[in-house]
């Protein structure tokens, strides 16, 4: 039959297309068409590496599962005791609301209580835009702070000649 007269022919799947083609009657060596040892050690290692065992393929699917099934579960758990929590957490929710909403009252009244006070203390019925009224106002709110800052400070000197006190007592 046709020699092999090309490079590419020597290639090994050349050499198997010609002996699939014509059999016997290429005279090729059959046992060429066969993997070398190397070639063979190879290919069994590539075949665990990226083709693995059946069985292995089922266990690790079955691990997924599980490890999904679990996590579900988790979560499942997470979002019940959750909803457990959430009429502790809407009753704290409206206090909170129901606090600021009393604070900015009690602002408002203040406020409106120390514009009467300047109102009086003019004389007339101001508008509040009106720049004496607005100098009034600053200063009784300057008075009210200061009067706060030395009502915190009596009431911490109260509380450390207490603690004095108390250390005192405790020594004797």
């Amino acid at each position: 039959m046709n020699r092999l007269t090309s490079i590419k022919q020597y290639r090994k799947e050349y050499i198997k297309a010609l002996y699939g083609t014509h059999g016997r009657k290429s005279g090729l060596n059959p046992g060429v068409l066969w993997p070398r040892k190397e070639e063979l050690a190879h290919m069994k290692k590539y075949e665990e590496v990226f083709n693995p065992k059946l069985e292995d393929l089922i266990a690790n699917n079955k691990l997924k599962k599980e490890r999904i099934q679990e996590k579900r579960r988790l979560r499942e758990e997470e979002v019940y005791n959750n909803l457990q929590q959430l009429p502790a957490a809407f009753k704290s929710f409206f206090e909170k609301v129901d606090e600021r909403k009393r604070a900015a009252e009690e602002w408002t009244r203040q406020r409106e209580a120390l514009v009467e006070e300047v109102r009086e203390l003019l004389g007339y019925r101001a508008k509040p835009s009106d720049e004496r009224f607005q100098q009034a106002l600053q200063q009784k709110e300057e008075a009210d702070i200061k009067a706060k800052r030395k009502e915190a400070r009596k009431m911490r000197e109260n509380s450390s000649i207490d603690e004095l006190l108390a250390q005192t007592k405790n020594k004797t």
